[in-house]
């Protein structure tokens, strides 16, 4: 089941968020949900079957995976 916004304000300090949604030009709850519909396709790249690879190869998924959404 996919996370929210809200779900995900609840563990992350919205001042955390503010400077990477005011860089966007995006409400901290705008940012948050973004966040929100991204995480399930991170961490499928990151983790395929699965698996949590080493460090380096998670990274490697990761920059794979925004380079793809760019």
């Amino acid at each position: 089941m996919p996370i929210t916004g809200e779900q995900l304000l609840s563990v992350l300090d919205a001042g955390d968020l503010a400077d990477e949604a005011e860089a966007l030009g995006l409400t901290v709850q705008e940012y948050a949900d973004r966040l929100a519909q991204e995480l399930p396709a991170a961490a499928d790249a990151a983790t395929p079957h699965g698996e949590l690879p080493d460090d380096a190869e998670v990274q490697r998924r990761l920059h794979a995976h925004d380079q793809h959404q760019q």
